[in-house]
């Protein structure tokens, strides 16, 4: 449970994909872990309530994305798979590169400091 309530994504460390696999791990291990102790497993609504609660990330097109599961549409707050499906789709990480100029190094100096 540690995970699905306390773990953040920010978007910076790792693709958001990388953080909705490791919810579904969490899941997987608590719903292991039932067989052995007394444990409540999350169902859908609450593991999409677990997902959107751990994403801190301010882009736009992916706070757009969590308006629209919690405003319910297309019945994503009940549906985990097409959440992850629309959340992972506009991930930065995924998007095409932007139209900004790519950086270039004009001039590497190895003498100072040497």
């Amino acid at each position: 449970m540690n995970l699905l309530q306390n773990i953040k994504w920010n978007g910076r460390w790792y693709p958001q994909e990388t953080h909705v696999s490791n919810h579904r791990k969490a899941v997987d291990d608590i719903r292991e872990y039932s067989n052995h102790i007394t444990v409540t497993v999350p169902d859908q609504s609450q593991r999409v309530d677990y997902l959107i609660n751990s994403i801190n990330c301010n882009d736009t097109t992916l706070q757009a994305s969590l308006v629209l599961v919690r405003a319910n549409t297309n019945s994503m707050r009940s549906d985990l798979e097409l959440t992850k499906s629309t959340l992972i789709e506009v991930d930065r990480s995924h998007r095409a590169p932007s139209n900004h100029p790519d950086v270039q190094i004009s001039k590497l100096d190895f003498g100072s400091g040497r």
